[in-house]
């Protein structure tokens, strides 16, 4: 542009907008599965082991029936205050955005067999978490049936440990087993039920494989239809709870139940005290279970219990 003599030159200011990204990790979860108050169980936290970057967040989740803690530090030493979760219920989680790389081992001040690990951006390669498909042979299993646990893994890992452990639906495991998975990513186990299996309950079958895997679950029945008892029972339970029936008597009825598999002993005969005393609270539950407050399964369930705790013992 010309203008007396002048020779302008328009100058063009380009603003440039420099953005940056903070980048956000998606949440990876950690179950504290059911069961894991029980030592025996053998897994706590699935996966026990993860590797994650700096900035991610892990979330744990409570499928047990008990509360837990993720508390970093070893049971040996104590805590180390990095992370406390305090308590977490049932049915309930916990978060936690790892900032700073490093190895954080943590386990649960309640349940102190309860360990895992989490690597954070450390030189270990990171390795994604292996799933597992399992099922078993049937869905529906009798005294004297064992029961087939089969699978497959989302990767092959030479000589790793795949984990099954059976809970009931409380939580309270009655079987585990341990198997290889040698020269391929499929495995199969055989689990055989024992005097802690009930009948007419519902029972939860858990496998993780490694301390990378996550807990696959199926479940199954056992002896669903053996609970239909012959009407006398009742009405003896009715008398007992009544006075009508001595405990000796009553124990005939037991022995009875054990004889047909209703009840499952823990051993193949009973040795009652020269009385044959039986708590008189359990006459109470006769009562609610003859008016029908209580069902036949919790019944059956309940002296099922006291036979295996010991609490009353039944003669041949």
């Amino acid at each position: 542009m010309k203008g007396n003599g002048l020779v302008i030159i328009p100058v063009i200011f380009v603003a440039i907008c420099v953005i940056t990204f903070q980048y956000a990790y998606a949440d990876d979860q950690i179950t504290i599965p059911l069961g894991a108050s029980h030592q025996s169980t053998g897994v706590f936290y699935s996966p026990s082991l993860i590797d994650i970057k700096v900035g991610s967040t892990i979330t744990w989740k409570n499928d047990d029936t008990v509360a837990h803690t993720v508390s970093t530090g070893t049971p040996n030493l104590g805590t180390d205050g990095r992370i406390d979760s305090g308590i977490i219920n049932s049915g309930k989680t916990f978060s936690y955005t790892f900032d700073n790389a490093g190895v954080y081992g943590y386990y649960c001040l309640i349940h102190p067999w309860m360990t895992g690990t989490v690597n954070v951006e450390t030189d270990s390669p990171p390795q994604t978490p292996v799933t597992l498909s399992i099922y078993t042979d049937k869905t529906d299993y009798h005294v004297g049936d064992n029961i087939t646990v089969s699978g497959q893994a989302s990767r092959f890992v030479p000589n790793e440990i795949v984990t099954v452990w059976v809970t009931d639906v409380s939580g309270n495991g009655v079987a585990s087993n341990h198997v290889s998975t040698e020269t391929s990513d499929q495995f199969s186990t055989t689990i055989m039920p024992t005097n802690l299996w009930i009948p007419g309950k519902e029972y939860v079958v858990n496998a993780q494989y490694g301390a990378r895997g996550t807990i696959a679950t199926t479940n199954i029945q056992y002896e669903s239809g053996s609970l239909a008892m012959p009407s006398w029972i009742k009405d003896s339970a009715s008398q007992w709870s009544t006075g009508q029936l001595s405990d000796k008597s009553f124990s005939t009825g037991i022995q009875y139940m054990i004889k047909q598999g209703i009840v499952q002993s823990p051993k193949l005969y009973f040795v009652t005290d020269s009385n044959f005393h039986i708590p008189t609270w359990v006459k109470n539950t006769a009562t609610w279970w003859v008016q029908g407050t209580v069902s036949d399964a919790d019944f059956v369930s309940e002296i099922q219990y006291l036979l295996t705790s010991g609490i009353i013992r039944v003669s041949p």
